[in-house]
């Protein structure tokens, strides 16, 4: 695994993504625009709360498209669509996450 550095968001945030290649590895799960931004936020580490100032919706909406974010990929919590978006890069080739040499 390669040394990547960590990217901060305007709020603060770190994360192992640039916001460019959060989009392109979330993109490929297939989910609808509201539901791949609640994806990234996910990965932000955002809270539900957090989640709800960002987007503007009310908590009881964003909690609905939270479960319908695990239902469609199959998985039961945060860490699941983690784990997914993980998998995303890896069959991508993500150079963020996954050194393919040697």
């Amino acid at each position: 695994m390669m040394d990547h550095p960590a990217y901060v968001a305007d709020d603060g945030a770190i994360s192992p993504l640039s916001a460019k290649e959060c989009r392109e590895i979330v993109g490929k799960l297939g989910l609808p625009p509201q539901q791949a931004r609640i994806v990234e936020l996910i990965l932000q580490d955002k809270s539900d709360k957090q989640i709800v100032a960002a987007i503007g919706l009310e908590r009881s909406t964003v909690r609905t498209y939270m479960n319908r974010i695990f239902a469609r990929l199959g998985v039961s919590d945060r860490v699941g669509v983690a784990l997914c978006v993980f998998r995303a890069c890896r069959q991508s080739n993500c150079p963020m996450l996954c050194n393919t040499k040697g």
